[in-house]
């Protein structure tokens, strides 16, 4: 987990100086940065969405379990979106909530790399640097 963490701080860390080579994001005002992330919840996830919340940023996470997603978002103050599956057709409506709630997403935590095949397609206007875990 510390690994995942220090990994998250890096890139953050990287963003706030310029992007350390990728794509800047343009911050949209309002609130902190937001994250996406697409992932199959569980611990780790539950973690990393409870210390990017701490630091002042804008959370939303997808589950399959609407109990166990409802439940982690009242106690958390994180944005529940949920998903059938996690799939291209999943990824599109995660990020259209977004869109619709935040205005969108800087960055996209995938819960795996397969996740990257098909999360560039639905990020419609490129803004967002997808993170993988």
């Amino acid at each position: 987990m510390a690994m995942a963490d220090n990994y998250l701080e890096k890139r953050m860390e990287d963003y706030r100086r310029g992007g350390g080579g990728r794509t800047m994001v343009r911050l949209k005002s309002g609130g902190g940065v937001r994250f996406l992330i697409f992932a199959e919840f569980d611990g780790r996830i539950e973690t990393i969405a409870e210390r990017l919340q701490k630091g002042g940023c804008r959370v939303a996470f997808t589950d399959v379990d609407n109990r166990r997603g409802s439940s982690f978002a009242q106690r958390s103050g994180c944005l529940f979106i949920p998903v059938g599956g996690y799939d291209g057709d999943a990824a599109a409506f995660a990020l259209k909530t977004m869109a619709e709630r935040w205005g969108g997403a800087d960055f996209i935590i995938a819960g795996s790399p397969a996740c990257e095949d098909f999360i560039p397609a639905a990020v419609a206007d490129g803004d967002a640097v997808v993170l993988s875990l």
